[in-house]
């Protein structure tokens, strides 16, 4: 890699967020569509008695050894229930009835997409919030994170000097993501919900190396879910668009990574955005028809609603603008992690 390329973050004064004149507030209806076994952990895991263990008799002998202050005791009870219980399997993050890779996800799979697009002619629209010092050489298989410096490689690599922080700063001049996404401070214009899917999607897996549990939604589940969004310019709802895979087009994203194991397993964490509709309270249908969307989505008292061609036109004009406002997207709309983990052979 060498040394770290430095790079100018472009900032700007931040969008005031009840500005609506000229902007677009709704939601996006969408899929995420499992391409493989996705796994995102709600960091539950349940636990078994190994067979032949006799964990009432362990319960009866540490209540005894606390009784009579035999602490001793008590810890020796405690390293033979360790022996005796096992994990089993790690579960999903759930809802009542409903399995769901939550919001919070969502949101940050969007935004990291986006940190992590390279700069172009040494500057970039976006900053990067995990601040972690650029990498100068790529690590060593068996490292920490060297399957993710080889597939975002280029981007790993840069100095793009500190995160936009205006709680710590008083500055309030934000890239372009952290505009969109939020910052400290400063609160988001993107609002993920859950997507979700019943529980008859799970699978139970062993994943190697470790023989680790977990249940899993199994590949071609459908997760339904909403993006909402508040004062999107339109070259903004471009940028959301982009972040999620889309393509000028298609309703239908590249596959990208998501979950745990995404990069270790190839049986695991590849799944694809599809949009269905768009929906935006009737106050902003004249903003639509200044947009050149006059007559392309369905007008009615309270709502209205792209679909179909609709949509797909919104897409292409949404992504339009933010390829001519922010050309370092060209390089995200050409990019799926999930074909370069492939094409590496990163994954066992």
């Amino acid at each position: 890699m060498g040394y770290p390329a430095r790079v100018t973050v472009r900032r700007a004064p931040y969008t005031p967020r009840d500005s609506e004149r000229g902007r677009l507030s709704g939601t996006l209806s969408a899929l995420l569509i499992t391409d493989t076994n996705v796994f995102v952990s709600s960091g539950k895991e349940f636990l078994r008695v190994r067979e032949g263990a006799d964990i009432r008799r362990i319960v009866e002998e540490a209540g005894t050894a606390l009784e009579r202050g035999d602490y001793a005791a008590f810890g020796r009870v405690g390293d033979a229930a360790a022996q005796a219980i096992e994990a089993d399997y790690a579960e999903m993050v759930t809802y009542g009835s409903k399995v769901c890779v939550p919001g919070s996800t969502i949101k940050g799979l969007l935004r990291s997409r986006l940190e992590l697009c390279p700069s172009r002619n040494g500057s970039s629209y976006f900053c990067m919030q995990s601040n972690v010092p650029p990498l100068m050489r790529t690590p060593n298989p068996g490292t920490h994170g060297w399957r993710h410096a080889r597939i975002w490689e280029r981007a790993v690599s840069e100095d793009r000097g500190p995160a936009c922080n205006p709680l710590r700063t008083q500055d309030y001049s934000l890239c372009k993501v952290c505009d969109i996404f939020g910052s400290p401070g400063v609160a988001g214009r993107v609002m993920p919900g859950n997507f979700c899917c019943g529980r008859e999607a799970c699978v139970p897996l062993t994943l190697p190396p470790k023989a680790m549990k977990v249940i899993a939604v199994r590949p071609g589940t459908r997760l339904e879910g909403r993006i909402g969004f508040s004062a999107l310019s339109l070259d903004e709802l471009g940028v959301l668009l982009v972040s999620m895979g889309l393509r000028r087009g298609s309703v239908e994203g590249a596959k990208i990574l998501l979950g745990r194991y995404k990069y270790a397993l190839r049986n695991m964490g590849v799944a694809h955005f599809k949009v269905i509709r768009a929906e935006f309270p009737a106050r902003f249908a004249s903003t639509l028809n200044e947009l050149g969307l006059e007559g392309k989505c369905a007008e009615g008292t309270a709502n209205v609603v792209c679909e179909g061609n609709g949509l797909t036109e919104l897409i292409n004009a949404a992504i339009d603008e933010a390829l001519e406002k922010y050309p370092q997207l060209t390089w995200l709309q050409n990019f799926s992690e999930a074909s370069v983990r492939e094409a590496k052979g990163l994954a066992r």
